[in-house]
């Protein structure tokens, strides 16, 4: 059964970071259920996460921007295990991405969802940011700024397994 869901990437504190929220429809009410933040971190050149969920503990996770691409991965936390998120530029349809999780299962990894995303209404895009070095460092990121949704044509969210927890 699909999950109907939204996503939202917006700047953060002067545009030193990306705030992204995963919103559930449950019945009539759309309930937030993640919220991270993305931030470059100087002193290690990586890209750092922290996210918070309504269902476990808070995570904090590092990743890499590749092109357009963001790559975030967590450690395993209490009862979850380690996670890998790509945030990926669709080829096949422009202004779409590919969100998809995995979870470390031993030595591999394991795809636990996957999610087209198609922007859900068109606003004017701020200006990248130029003025910070972290703000540049987020720069390839500014495709994601807004709210997505799923496309008609595709469910937003496929579970392709289910995790015990």
């Amino acid at each position: 059964q699909p999950i109907e869901s939204r996503q939202t990437w917006d700047w953060g504190l002067g545009k030193s970071n990306l705030r992204a929220r995963i919103y559930i429809r449950q019945g009539e009410q759309e309930v937030l259920q993640y919220e991270s933040v993305v931030f470059w971190n100087p002193r290690k050149k990586r890209v750092e996460s922290i996210t918070f969920s309504l269902q476990g503990p808070v995570t904090r996770g590092h990743g890499a921007i590749q092109g357009r691409t963001l790559r975030l991965e967590q450690p395993a936390s209490g009862s979850f295990p380690a996670m890998r998120s790509l945030y990926v530029p669709d080829g096949q349809h422009a202004g779409r991405y590919v969100g998809r999780n995995y979870f470390r299962q031993g030595d591999d990894w394991k795809l636990v969802m996957e999610a087209a995303q198609t922007r859900a209404a068109r606003k004017a895009r701020p200006p990248a940011p130029t003025k910070a070095k972290t703000a540049r460092t987020l720069a390839p990121l500014q495709a994601l700024v807004g709210s997505w949704r799923a496309p008609e044509e595709a469910p937003m969210l496929t579970i392709t397994s289910s995790l015990h927890v």
